[in-house]
């Protein structure tokens, strides 16, 4: 190889070690620059990973809420509807109540002659609904108590009579609602105290029934209480 050669030679390798040393220079930034590069990622991503965690926390704190909230408002909805069906079975109950005939039982009936005894041999006597046939029975439980409280039963007498009942006295006609207890105001004095036992009496079991005095009725009886057996209110 002449001198030549060699001179070329060596200015073609400084040359080619001249680029590489740039070329190592090069990557070597591009190594720096990837370095920097993951670590200013890998800070962005664990912030990221922090507020997505939070965001998780708070989708589990939401679903929770919301699972809270469902519960109450099941206990709610149950209490609700446990109110309802309370409502209805009351409702229910007061239906068949306004139904149901009115009676006495025999403990009941007890109560009231015991309540009617002082007054006995009281005269009285009775009006009832036309064509109601629980009025009538009611009636049947009166008159039967008032008789072993030995009040004295009389003939309903004036106005419209609804019928005569072999052995028993005459009934006359009243158009209300419960069991009134009426007297003319010349027969206050006289029934008063009585009327006052008998209206109670039968309140107190469940009858509606009230004493009303000084009420001028069509009926001639001028000494007698005047026992009105209506409609069931």
């Amino acid at each position: 190889m002449t001198k030549a050669e060699v001179a070329e030679a060596i200015a073609n390798l400084e040359a080619f070690i001249s680029r590489l040393d740039t070329a190592v220079l090069i990557f070597a930034a591009l190594v720096a620059i990837g370095v920097v590069g993951e670590a200013i990622l890998g800070v962005w991503h664990w912030r990221l990973d922090g507020q997505m965690r939070d965001l998780r926390r708070a989708q589990d704190q939401l679903h929770e809420t919301e699972l809270a909230q469902f519960h109450l408002d099941s206990e709610e909805a149950k209490a609700q509807a446990a109110q309802a069906e309370q409502r209805a079975a009351e409702a229910s109950l007061e239906l068949a109540k306004l139904k149901a005939p009115r009676t006495l039982r025999p403990e009941q009936q007890n109560r009231i002659i015991a309540k009617l005894n002082p007054f006995g041999g009281t005269k009285f006597d009775i009006g009832l609904m036309p064509s109601d046939p629980e009025a009538e029975m009611l009636l049947t439980v009166v008159e039967s108590m008032l008789s072993t409280a030995r009040w004295e039963q009389i003939d309903w007498n004036g106005g419209t009579i609804i019928y005569t009942r072999t052995g028993k006295p005459v009934v006359g006609q009243t158009s209300l609602y419960g069991v009134v207890i009426q007297l003319r105001p010349e027969e206050v004095s006289q029934f008063w105290p009585a009327a006052l036992a008998l209206a109670p009496a039968l309140h107190d079991e469940g009858i509606a029934a009230e004493a009303q005095p000084g009420l001028g009725i069509v009926n001639n009886n001028m000494d007698a209480i005047h026992i009105l057996v209506g409609k069931k209110p």
